[in-house]
Parts: structure tokens; sequence; C-alpha cells
């Protein structure tokens, strides 16, 4: 049982972290800043349907980004095993409800 408490504190302290690297992509990408020429770039060459998850809508980016953090560590750490696949799953959706909490707050 000990070591299921230590698995959730782990995933969860994981995608607060994924959380906060995926707002400051989004922020990058805001006028004035870094990312913006590429934003420009891809705003006239990419349909709304791809800009969503990389840079446009921070609910969505939890996908596209989630899964660039999400599975080299773990990948790095675990191993690939099917069961990764589900648990990113519930990644997305935590990393999701969190991107946006933390969107709001700033």
């Amino acid at each position: 049982m000990n070591h299921v408490l230590y698995y959730l504190s782990c995933f969860f302290l994981f995608s607060v972290l994924q959380a906060m690297f995926i707002n400051g992509v989004k922020e990058a990408f805001s006028e004035g800043n870094i990312l913006n020429p590429v934003k420009v770039f891809l705003s006239k060459r990419v349909s709304e349907f791809w800009q969503k998850p990389l840079y446009s809508c921070i609910k969505c980016m939890a996908s596209a980004w989630g899964a660039v953090t999400f599975f080299p560590a773990v990948i790095y750490i675990y191993g690939f095993k099917w069961e990764e696949v589900v648990i990113y799953v519930f990644n997305v959706g935590v990393v999701s409800f969190l991107n946006n909490f933390f969107y709001k707050r700033a």
C-alpha cells in the first residue's frame, strides 16, 4: 500500500511540473516573446486544428506537449510498457486541468 502512495505522489508532482512547462511554452508563444515569430509563421501555414495543441489552446496543449514530456521521462526511468499508454491518457486529463488552473491564476 505504501508504494501506491509513492507512485501517486510522484505522478502528481510530475504532472505539476509538466503543467508548469506547458504554461511556459504558452507564454513563450505569446506576443513579444521569443517563439512569437514561430507562431506567426505557423499560423499562416497550419490549420487551426493543429494550432491548438501546439500553441493556441492551453487545455489542448496537454496532449502534444504532454507526450513530449511524458514519454521520454517514463521510458528513461521504467522502459516501455503498454500500460504507460493508459497512464498517459490519465496524465493528459490531469495536466489539462492543471494547465487551465495555473493559466487562470497567472
